[in-house]
């Protein structure tokens, strides 16, 4: 069984092609992971300076699904979906369909529009 994580979680590539992120969200995903098949994690990609304290991500089976974080914040960063998503939407609605189970985490817009295409999805 396969699952999406459709996550706003912030993360950063490093060099070997493997991914990094902070807070507890790695221990998660390495969890998680455990109990599917295949885990297919969102992560948002900043382009900057990787910050101290970030930890690799990985576990059984897991693959990093990236996309590039959306600009801006508060309202700004609203304004700034309605760009983003026409050229991601459809990325994110192939990766829906072909899971078996979706875990969109809210509050996030990511997570939120993920929910909101799985439920399209049924």
């Amino acid at each position: 069984m396969s699952l999406l994580v459709l996550s706003y979680k912030i993360g950063w590539q490093i060099s070997g092609g493997g991914y990094v992120t902070y807070g507890g969200f790695p221990l998660q995903m390495e969890t998680l992971s455990a109990l599917f098949t295949r885990t297919k994690v969102t992560l948002l990609i900043r382009p900057s300076v990787i910050p101290g304290g970030t930890q690799s991500i990985h576990g059984q089976n897991i693959e990093i699904f990236p996309l590039p974080e959306p600009r801006g914040s508060g309202f700004r960063r609203k304004l700034m979906l309605l760009v983003w998503l026409p050229r991601y939407l459809p990325q994110i609605w192939r990766e829906i369909a072909r899971a078996d189970a979706v875990h969109a985490t809210v509050p996030g817009d990511i997570g939120f529009i993920g929910l909101l295409l799985a439920l399209l999805q049924r």
